[in-house]
């Protein structure tokens, strides 16, 4: 990866990493982005998109 994927709810602009004690749960009409970057063979990609939420759970990943 380029850099952490951001998961940023409604204020937060980008960049937000949230770590594994972060218990923030969505609620209904959160604003969330998602954003992801990788490097591959020189090649530099960036990417994000916006959903609002309706009823969903978010699963955090745990290495």
């Amino acid at each position: 990866m380029d850099f952490p994927a951001g998961l940023n709810l409604d204020h937060i602009a980008a960049h937000f990493s949230p770590n594994a004690s972060n218990e923030t749960n969505l609620q209904l009409n959160n604003v969330m982005k998602v954003d992801i970057g990788v490097h591959v063979n020189g090649c530099i990609i960036d990417g994000a998109f916006t959903r609002l939420s309706i009823l969903c759970t978010i699963i955090f990943w745990q290495p």
